[in-house]
């Protein structure tokens, strides 16, 4: 997948599921095909599923709305016992993040909330309860909380903040509806506000005194 715009600059070769670092990243032709079926990923800007596949591992699971969907349906596709290929001939172009109006990773509420919402979907249904909560949420949670982004210069909470406060929300309440954001209430705002290692702490099954 070439990115639009720039001739020749591949975005994307193929995709690789790292479970040990709970990273799912773009990587080389060559790192993708010496991956496990289990550990690949192909991007579903372009992707062709044949028809045994769809019948045998269902739909995409439209609780993510955007991110991780082409992962995890790949993951299923690999466990029910599918390959899984680049074809190197075929060729598009991508114009990269028009879906969510922003340039090329910058850091907008938008994303901050799609992403972070459906890396927890994501991680939780590969890994299963104990190690989702050991090993992925003490990991990766606390860089969201401790980003120089979360909040403004007086200490409050910004709106990039705000918007992972609600991804949060999404996941511990229970909600599984798609796409749009829901605000979380305003006392779990506050107590993200003030005290948010608790709540990444908690989930990593570490309770702070």
């Amino acid at each position: 997948i070439v990115r639009h715009g720039t001739g020749e600059e591949r975005w994307f070769e193929g995709g690789q599921v790292n479970r040990e670092a709970y990273e799912s990243h773009h990587c080389s032709l060559e790192t993708f095909r010496s991956l496990p079926m289990t550990s690949r990923y192909i991007s579903g800007c372009a992707m062709l599923i044949r028809r045994d596949t769809a019948n045998r591992v269902g739909r995409f699971d439209e609780r993510y709305f955007m991110y991780c969907e082409d992962a995890d349906y790949c993951l299923r596709a690999a466990r029910a016992g599918f390959a899984m290929e680049i074809v190197e001939d075929a060729v598009i172009t991508h114009k990269v993040s028009q879906s969510t109006g922003t340039e090329p990773d910058e850091a907008t509420p938008f994303r901050a909330y799609h992403i972070l919402r459906s890396h927890l979907l994501f991680w939780r249904n590969l890994l299963g309860c104990s190690e989702f909560h050991r090993g992925y949420c003490r990991s990766q949670l606390g860089r969201w909380v401790l980003s120089p982004l979360y909040r403004t210069s007086e200490g409050e909470l910004s709106e990039w903040g705000a918007a992972v406060v609600d991804a949060f929300w999404y996941y511990l309440s229970g909600c599984r509806h798609q796409g749009s954001r829901r605000s979380a209430p305003r006392w779990f705002r506050a107590w993200m506000t003030a005290k948010p290692w608790m709540i990444t702490e908690g989930m990593g099954w570490r309770w702070p005194a």
